[in-house]
């Protein structure tokens, strides 16, 4: 644009027939924008409000997704501002919900002005979930227009959240199962110049054999954060696959020919990968199936990482569903807790642990759901004593059982030894768990089986074989700590616990061939019991396949037939269960 006759912002005039170029910032929906200012000391707002940077001069601008702040950036004696344009969906009066640490304020302007601001109270630390102990009623909105949204909380030391959510008027639903305010109802603008992401790399295809999963991943570089990922299946977005990495769902080969491709989003831009194919193969699934998974989520000040999604896929043996449980102490008795299988359904199973605290690994930084599920973990604090979780109601059957146990990482040595009690005898296993910053420099799941003291070797998880729960459903794990070194107060660290079912193995019956003089013999195992022989002339879609004559019908056990090989045309063979 050129100008004349125009001061800047100093007052001092800009030269005749001046060339400028500049940017203009723009309106994006689903964006919130995120001020933080350092090295202010105290836990209220009016602490930030005295600050000397306040509001003017911020240490950090970020942009959101949600209306939130959780641990982020992960330091002491801060205070932060969130603001958006809040544009509600229906006309009236609005709940809001806060979940704050330490105190925090609401306001809400009458238009989307900042000079009619209005605070809708100040609320002491409110922790999770929404509930009506931290509630701000806004006068009557009318639907579609643009309010000026601010939140402002102060954080003296450890945690430092956020969380704002909104119930529409005439809305019954639960306070505690309200999401984080997001999506369409907000809008904040973003400079557009920035925001830019660089993939170090990209979804590559992948080919597997049916029965299995597979995964998809990317690298990327930007200059902001947070980093959000979308990834989508033929275009369309998979709830819940937002992690660098996606872990398919068990695969069939009616799967086969499906792309996959991931939106990576920054300080309100979008930037789309390139596609991946994948290929399924027939095969058959494993005899090693996953019936439960319980994560710990932790605590502390390990920053963001939280609870699991139910599509979130990770484990030695990949499962979904993994059952986040925020918390220490869990009591059937006092605290009932449906904990669901791999499937996403009710199991009987409950769980029973009287652990001291919950804390974290620092390995959600990998950005996978495996750094998810590692991420949090329960233990006794200084404590030297046995930390025992008590399964109960275990369905009969053979399991393997996993307990994945990656520790803080100020302590010198993570020495602890697991044992279990159930149907049968087990070994102790006396092993060396990592730490965070080890799983981080190489993140694999690595198994410890040590039984010797003297000589425990170093990993993430244990694993008890082909166990069996007591008659009376139980299965106890008895975690203790060993180290020599006194430690940091957070051992032993258990992350997560999962159940595995072991299945028989099942050997899918072969057919022989021989030849002969005019004539083929075609023979089958006693393994084929329950199939039936079938034939066709040409293979592919159009095949016509049908029962051998001769053969039986189904097959009762080991045999052979007879079949002409005059004519010199093909037959193709088959056994169907």
């Amino acid at each position: 644009i050129t100008v004349n006759g125009i001061t800047d912002d100093t007052g001092a005039p800009i030269g005749l027939n001046s060339t400028v170029n500049f940017t203009a910032w723009k309106l994006v929906s689903g964006w919130v924008t995120r001020e933080v200012y350092l090295g202010i000391a105290g836990a209220t707002v009016a602490d930030l409000e005295a600050a000397p940077n306040y509001p003017d001069n911020p240490d950090q601008v970020s942009w959101s997704k949600t209306f939130e702040l959780n641990n982020e950036p992960l330091l002491n004696q801060y205070g932060a501002r969130l603001s958006a344009f809040f544009r509600p969906a229906s006309s009236g009066a609005h709940e809001f919900y806060l979940n704050n640490d330490d105190e925090a304020e609401l306001r809400l302007s009458t238009d989307q002005s900042a000079a009619n601001l209005q605070s809708l109270g100040i609320f002491p630390l409110n922790a999770p979930p929404f509930d009506a102990n931290s509630l701000a009623t806004s006068p009557a909105l009318t639907a579609d227009q643009s309010y000026l949204l601010v939140g402002l909380v102060k954080q003296d030391a450890a945690d430092v959240y956020l969380q704002v959510g909104v119930r529409p008027p005439g809305s019954t639903q639960a306070p505690e199962t309200l999401p984080v305010l997001g999506g369409f109802l907000i809008s904040t603008f973003v400079n557009p110049d920035i925001g830019n992401v660089t993939f170090k790399r990209q979804p590559t295809n992948v080919t597997i054999a049916a029965g299995s999963r597979a995964r998809f991943s990317v690298s990327v570089e930007t200059t902001e954060s947070p980093v959000y990922y979308q990834w989508r299946a033929r275009g369309i977005n998979i709830p819940g696959a937002v992690r660098s990495a996606y872990v398919t769902p068990v695969l069939a080969t009616s799967d086969s020919g499906k792309t996959y491709d991931v939106i990576v989003s920054v300080a309100g831009k979008d930037t789309l990968s390139t596609t991946a194919s994948l290929t399924v193969t027939p095969g058959q699934p494993s005899n090693l199936q996953p019936y439960l998974g319980i994560n710990f989520v932790g605590g502390g000040g390990g920053g963001p990482g939280g609870p699991m999604s139910a599509v979130d896929v990770a484990g030695v043996v990949q499962q979904e569903n993994w059952n986040s449980l925020t918390g220490f102490a869990f009591d059937p008795a006092t605290t009932p807790i449906t904990l669901l299988d791999a499937g996403g359904n009710n199991s009987p199973v409950t769980l029973t642990v009287a652990g001291t605290e919950s804390w974290y690994s620092g390995t959600t930084t990998t950005g996978d759901a495996d750094g998810a599920l590692l991420q949090g973990f329960i233990d006794v604090g200084a404590a030297t004593d046995p930390m025992t979780f008590t399964l109960n109601n275990v369905p009969a059957g053979t399991y393997n059982v996993l307990i994945y146990s990656i520790g803080f990482d100020f302590s010198a040595a993570y020495d602890e030894a697991f044992s279990l009690t159930g149907g049968g005898t087990y070994p102790t296993y006396h092993v060396k768990a990592e730490t965070g910053l080890s799983y981080k420099a190489n993140p694999a799941y690595r198994r410890m089986s040590s039984t010797n003291q003297s000589a425990p070797d170093s990993g993430n998880y244990v694993q008890f074989d082909s166990i069996s729960p007591a008659a009376d459903g139980s299965l106890a794990i008895s975690a203790t700590w060993e180290s020599a070194n006194a430690g940091n107060g957070h051992q032993p660290a258990i992350n997560a616990i999962q159940l595995v079912k072991v299945l028989p193995v099942v050997v899918q019956p072969n057919l022989g061939v021989t030849a002969g003089a005019g004539n083929i013999t075609i023979s089958w195992p006693a393994s084929a019991n329950g199939f039936v022989l079938e034939s066709t002339a040409a293979l592919g879609a159009t095949a016509s396949w049908s029962v051998v004559a001769g053969s039986p019908n189904p097959i009762t056990g080991a045999g052979s037939i007879n079949a002409s090989a005059a004519g010199g045309g093909s037959q193709f063979y088959r056994l169907r269960e």
